[in-house]
């Protein structure tokens, strides 16, 4: 973590984009001064805990923490939100945001379907696995994510997985 820390210190880093779980360790840390030209924190890849987040907003006022959700198979970013006092107060758990411009979110059968141009074309060689998750919905591709979510305020909230798959 030191080196790290020492790193973005020197080259004055603005931007911060991880899971929250590699965050983890430096929102321990009391001394911040080292990541004082962070102005963005963007997280992504897995749920970003409640006292994660707040610790973040308290330690760095400042800077902007963002929520995101997206697989690969869909640009990664395709939601976003600004987790600021407000959200903290009203929300446990988190949710992940609004859709991109350009793109829409559908709950059927409580699992996240995302459609629009950030949706890749599909995987490689992968006919059958290409046709079970890769869909069309009102002449655009539309990609069945196998995650759980449900919307609350306009704004979609991650719940899970509905297979057995592990994503690294």
């Amino acid at each position: 973590p030191e080196l790290m820390l020492k790193r973005i210190e020197a080259n004055r880093g603005t931007i911060w984009v991880s899971t929250p779980s590699f965050s983890f360790i430096y929102s321990r840390i009391d001394d911040v001064s080292s990541l004082a030209s962070v102005k963005y924190f963007l997280f992504c890849g897995e749920l970003l805990p409640h006292p994660l987040a707040k610790k973040l907003v308290e330690k760095f006022p400042t800077a902007t923490v963002y929520n995101t959700y997206g697989p690969t198979e869909a640009t990664v970013a395709t939601t976003q939100v600004i987790i600021d006092a407000a959200i903290l107060e009203k929300y446990n758990p988190l949710p992940v945001g609004k859709s991109k411009p350009n793109s829409a979110l559908l709950i059927e059968n409580e699992e996240i379907i995302i459609v629009g141009k950030n949706v890749s074309l599909g995987y490689l060689n992968r006919p059958e696995l290409n046709a079970e998750k890769f869909i069309t919905i009102n002449n655009q591709r539309a990609f069945k994510t196998g995650d759980v979510g449900y919307f609350e305020n306009e704004m979609l909230f991650f719940k899970g997985r509905n297979d057995d798959q592990v994503k690294l």
